[in-house]
């Protein structure tokens, strides 16, 4: 009877360790909700573009707003900056507004990436935005179609998936539109930028191509430095982290959660502790196992190959064609002392007579390098070709 309830004791102990540990090491699903925030690495945050963009401005000076705008900008000694808002909607109150246009008319430039815009501070503006849905692919769904931007400056035309929804900018007079035009999509603008006393409104309408999914799309990078790159770059740099979909929310598990109960947290850590307890002090260990002592592994075999995976996943195949021209160099020095080759004819005859290889290998080792040394890029074939000459000579040399 003792010995089998002892046995039900263990049995839900271990349950209870398994339960915890599904808690807290459960692998969470990937959040494809936009946040638009520096603080989240998810496909829709923004944190390696709040990164990145740094290195944009010529400034050391960056401040991370998380106050409303009437609070922050009553402090009229902030001059030369460039107030950066990303969300999927801008809508803020009367105080606030007032507060940005007396902020971007003292000298300053406020850039608002978004779907959807406050319509009173449009209209104050002078612009108003039209939508026209396209398709109706789901945020998750990123091969839902293809939008083809256009940018200012640029020749190049940026794809972006996953668009569902198409916004863009209408002025009350055609013409002020395209002088103020900065970027469009089938010759209509999606970002403009609107003179304001001393300074600059940037209403830019698709912040989903600011986020992290597509930055590190290294098609796309170059869009996201395009669109930043039309403020002033050695001006201050102010990220909003107020206005944001998810503000107060933090990723939680189920278990982060329950531990917000103070009568959960208790039992937990109590549990815990009888656990630790009872391994303590009533576990007994009957015989300690002899240890496998393995033998040392020769793990030269793996570094290899481990190196050259990162090469081949790179795919820098002219890296790689310097290194090993690198590497044959510095093996002729040491084995011929033939030091710094420069790969001339003069050279060669000189390494026949030392090494003992074929003409022909040695000649088509030093005609592909005078071939691929001026490439900017070198394709498989190419590599593989000088390779291949080379190990051949490795195999015919005489070596002292």
């Amino acid at each position: 009877m003792i010995k089998g309830t002892k046995r039900n004791i263990r049995l839900i102990i271990l349950y209870v360790i398994i339960i915890v540990l599904m808690g807290v090491f459960m692998p969470r699903q990937l959040d494809w909700s936009p946040s638009f925030s520096k603080h989240h690495n998810t496909p829709y945050g923004a944190e390696a573009v709040h990164e990145n963009i740094k290195d944009l401005f010529r400034t050391e000076k960056t401040f991370i707003s998380d106050e409303p705008l009437y609070n922050l900008l009553k402090d009229t000694s902030i001059s030369n900056s460039n107030y950066i808002f990303l969300n999927s909607s801008f809508y803020v109150d009367s105080l606030d507004k007032s507060a940005l246009f007396t902020f971007a008319g003292a000298g300053n430039n406020v850039f608002i990436s978004a779907e959807s815009f406050d319509d009173k501070f449009l209209d104050s503006l002078g612009v108003t935005t039209e939508t026209h849905l396209n398709n109706f692919a789901n945020v998750n769904e990123l091969d839902g179609g293809i939008s083809q931007l256009e940018i200012r400056d640029s020749d190049d035309v940026y794809e972006f998936k996953a668009q569902w929804v198409n916004t863009y900018f209408i002025r009350r007079n055609s013409s002020e539109l395209e002088h103020s035009g900065i970027g469009w999509q089938d010759s209509l603008y999606n970002y403009i930028k609107i003179p304001y006393k001393s300074g600059n409104f940037y209403l830019h309408c698709f912040p989903y191509a600011l986020t992290n999914y597509y930055l590190m799309k290294e098609e796309n990078r170059s869009y996201i430095s395009s669109v930043f790159s039309q403020l002033p770059q050695d001006y201050d740099l102010i990220w909003d982290e107020y206005y944001k979909p998810h503000r107060s929310a933090v990723q939680q598990s189920p278990l982060s959660v329950l531990m917000r109960y103070d009568a959960f947290r208790w039992a937990y850590w109590l549990t815990i502790s009888g656990v630790v307890l009872f391994m303590i002090f009533y576990a007994k260990r009957k015989q300690r196992a002899i240890p496998v002592i393995e033998p040392p592994r020769n793990e030269s075999v793996n570094f290899v190959r481990t190196l050259g995976s990162l090469y081949y996943n790179k795919g820098n195949n002219k890296d790689i064609f310097e290194k090993k021209i690198q590497v044959f160099k510095e093996h002729l020095y040491s084995q011929f002392f033939m030091k710094d080759i420069s790969f001339s004819h003069a050279e060669a005859e000189k390494l026949k007579l030392k090494s003992g290889a074929k003409k022909d290998v040695i000649d088509r080792i030093f005609q592909l390098e005078n071939e691929f040394r001026g490439l900017s890029e070198i394709s498989d074939a190419q590599l593989k070709a000088i390779v291949k000459k080379i190990n051949e000579f490795y195999n015919q040399e005489k070596t002292t």
